[in-house]
């Protein structure tokens, strides 16, 4: 099993700590690994911690700017914040860019 399997399987069970760490395993071996800074993202988010799931939203959004699912996750993230418009303007983009099912 790779660690952002075991990662996701944590977060299943409600054991976010011991995701991170795995993410955190990812991401100093590849720090552009696009997949573990959403998943990280996501997990923060899960914890409370709306700015630093954020910053790494903003940082894959940085390496693929027309991510949909950081997007999404910045969307919701922005919305949980009460930052309404910053939401929409997330969610805007993400059907500009058209959500692939």
């Amino acid at each position: 099993m790779d660690l952002l399997e075991e990662a996701y399987n944590f977060c299943e069970t409600g054991e976010y700590e011991k995701a991170l760490k795995c993410y955190d395993k990812v991401l100093q071996k590849d720090p552009r690994n696009i997949k573990a800074l959403i998943d990280k993202g996501v997990t923060l988010q899960n914890l409370g911690q709306l700015k630093e799931s954020l910053s790494l939203y903003d940082r894959a959004l940085d390496l693929a700017p027309k991510n949909t699912d950081a997007m999404l996750n910045k969307g919701s993230a922005l919305h949980t914040l009460k930052r309404f418009t910053e939401a929409i303007g997330c969610y805007d983009e993400v059907l500009k860019l058209g959500v692939r099912a």
